[in-house]
């Protein structure tokens, strides 16, 4: 089986990020990720969120691959968007 990207930084603080959002977030909700690199905070969070609906979105393309793996599975993760925050106009987001 091939491995998933790794990132050592997502992984170190993917506990406190979750912490943080537990905390701060009412129990229900839709969460837009930017720029969601390997995938490892969207697979974590969702977990730790179960009220939670979460969309993934990278500017890069090739990250949705690495995205869509981690999040396998897993029925609150939306699929990965690319996302250019700073155009005037977010494709893929809904409102």
């Amino acid at each position: 089986m091939k491995s998933l990207p790794f990132s050592p930084a997502a992984e170190r603080n993917g506990g406190p990020i979750l912490a943080e959002l537990q905390r701060l977030l009412p129990a229900r909700g839709l969460l837009l990720e930017i720029a969601s690199g390997t995938g490892q905070h969207a697979a974590h969070g969702s977990a730790g969120l179960p009220g939670w609906q979460w969309l993934p979105s990278d500017f890069d393309a090739t990250s949705l691959p690495s995205i869509r793996a981690w999040c396998a599975g897993l029925r609150r993760v939306l699929p990965p968007i690319v996302l250019d925050v700073m155009q005037p106009l977010w494709p893929g987001v809904p409102t």
